[in-house]
């Protein structure tokens, strides 16, 4: 009988930062989740999926903040460039694919992210 999870074992997608100087990985954590799995009780902050078949991209900041948007759990969130942590995250009704644009108007930066219209 199946119980529909993948074969491969989570995290299936992962946001990592490298130190250029010097090679090493400065944090690699689960990029997202997957909202069906999360209600059945198999992910958590101890075991986190990541989002399942991810379609978008990270983009940075001036001001040392990463931005992704995940479709398998439809949020949008707000990592910390230097340690990976979750600094913000906002639901969305839909979910986001492609990477965000950021611009920057009056010393202010703004970021965009496209949503399939319903």
């Amino acid at each position: 009988m199946s119980n529909r999870l993948s074969a491969i074992g989570p995290p299936w997608s992962q946001l990592t930062a490298y130190d250029l100087n010097t090679g090493t990985i400065k944090s690699r954590i689960p990029n997202g989740g997957v909202s069906a799995l999360e209600e059945q009780g198999h992910a958590g902050s101890d075991h986190a999926t990541g989002a399942h078949f991810p379609r978008g991209g990270v983009v940075a900041t001036a001001g040392g903040l990463l931005f992704v948007a995940t479709a398998s759990d439809r949020k949008i969130r707000a990592y910390d460039e230097d340690t990976g942590k979750v600094l913000w995250e906002k639901g969305t009704p839909a979910g986001s694919e492609g990477v965000p644009a950021v611009y920057e108007v009056g010393g202010r930066e703004y970021i965009v992210f496209a949503l399939p219209s319903r």
